[in-house]
């Protein structure tokens, strides 16, 4: 499986290359349960050629998981890490 994919929505921003084992990078303001396997599951078909990148765009522009392909298994996925806005935090007055 190879291909380059890239996708932006006003929450969420995918880019990376799907090569051999897979790399995603996935950023978001904000998380669903199960989201990033169902973002990865459905950039697997498009490696896969059952999708195209344009079918990609257009499952995350619909916000509807059900449009999405099957959830990827969760063994290998795991958090990079986690950054909040410097003006997320409240001051103690």
């Amino acid at each position: 499986m190879s291909g380059a994919y890239g996708c932006e929505d006003d929450f969420l921003q995918c880019d990376g290359c799907l090569l051999g084992d897979g790399v995603f990078h996935i950023q978001a303001d904000r998380f669903l349960r199960n989201m990033v396997r169902a973002v990865v599951g459905t950039l697997f078909d498009v490696g896969r050629h059952k999708k195209s990148i344009e079918d990609f765009k257009q499952i995350i522009q619909a916000k509807n998981r059900c449009v999405a392909g099957q959830s990827a298994p969760a063994e290998g996925l795991y958090l990079v890490g986690i950054e909040y806005s410097e003006d997320i935090f409240i001051e103690n007055i």
